[in-house]
């Protein structure tokens, strides 16, 4: 008797890319809801159809001023960190390996003189992307430790993550600025009705630019760690192995934080330490963001620190891994 083998039906659209689209269309449309509603404020020589295509011209243009500038970023940051390409070796064999799994051309592979242990993927677009690895993280882990870090970072480059970040918040301050403006060209109206309207758009212009819009980004960034997550624990196979690394990496600033402190507190006795560096700050807090273990853990995360946090807790992210292993059958 044939016995037929009922298999899960595959989605037509891979999840990760189905979920950067749904959250790029949130943030999308109103975007263009705002922008008709400004070119029915702003008309120019009485045509509403001109208000709106000038508005959409000057955004087409500001995105891709700024996506040139990201094509470029990956060197800059690079040399900013003295980092070393690799081209050969054990670390390349496995990142190769890894990008043929997930189907994505091998990234550059860089070697930071960093001694805290981290790792980051950056580049806008597959073919211009790197993977850089502090000199830390390879004194730490073990090789399977490192490769489940390595397939975490391949699977934001595979996810498309630095792009849908860069796309989000161009979009949401894009969309606090037309707010903004919008109530600027209402307030100098010679009606003290549409002064009063303008007032009120731009105070909640300013706060979805300086509240809204950094809370969204810092939403969006916790779910896209979960996802790479699971997405490199899965072209592995091995879900153990990223979150034993994981662990590791916040033991070792759980550990480091409290030697620091200690230290002030025995040769500065009135100073209070304070887990703050200013030199490259612009660099050093892009990096957090895209950072695989947040650099400032704590042990006791309420639900205000979480929010304000551009990773979500590693207990969680290890629990959820634990679950991917026993869905797989592998713990």
């Amino acid at each position: 008797m044939n016995i037929s083998v009922i298999r899960k039906p595959q989605p037509l659209i891979n999840p990760s890319i189905r979920n950067s689209i749904i959250t790029i269309l949130i943030i999308l449309i109103p975007v263009m809801l705002i922008s008709f509603i400004i070119s029915s404020v702003l008309v120019i020589d009485n045509n509403f159809a001109n208000g709106f295509l000038t508005i959409m011209i000057l955004f087409v243009i500001s995105f891709l001023i700024e996506f040139l500038v990201l094509l470029a970023s990956k060197d800059i940051i690079m040399i900013l960190l003295g980092a070393e390409k690799v081209s050969a070796g054990e670390i390349f064999e496995t990142v190769k390996d890894i990008a043929a799994k997930a189907k994505i051309p091998t990234p550059e592979v860089y070697i930071i003189p960093n001694p805290d242990p981290n790792a980051f993927a950056v580049g806008v677009i597959q073919s211009r992307s790197a993977i850089g690895l502090n000199y830390g993280i390879l004194q730490l882990l073990n090789k399977d430790e490192l490769r489940g870090v390595i397939a975490h970072e391949i699977a934001h480059i595979k996810n498309r993550d630095t792009l849908l970040m860069t796309t989000a918040s161009f979009l949401l301050n894009f969309v606090g600025i037309l707010i903004e403006f919008t109530g600027r060209l209402l307030f100098y109206r010679d009606n003290s009705r549409s002064a009063l309207i303008g007032l009120v758009l731009m105070f909640v212009g300013i706060i979805f630019r300086i509240i809204v819009a950094p809370l969204m980004l810092l939403a969006i960034s916790r779910t896209r760690e979960y996802m790479a997550d699971e997405t490199g624990a899965r072209l592995i196979n091995d879900p153990i192995s990223l979150a034993n690394a994981l662990q590791k990496i916040e033991d070792y600033y759980i550990t480091n934080i409290k030697r620091m402190k200690e230290d002030v507190k025995r040769k500065y006795p009135n100073t209070e330490y304070t887990n703050q560096d200013n030199s490259n700050s612009s660099v050093k807090n892009a990096l957090k963001m895209m950072y695989i273990g947040n650099t400032e853990p704590r042990t006791k995360t309420s639900f205000l620190k979480e929010l304000l946090s551009t990773h979500p807790p590693t207990e969680k992210r290890i629990q959820r891994l634990k679950e991917l292993a026993r869905e797989l059958g592998i713990y």
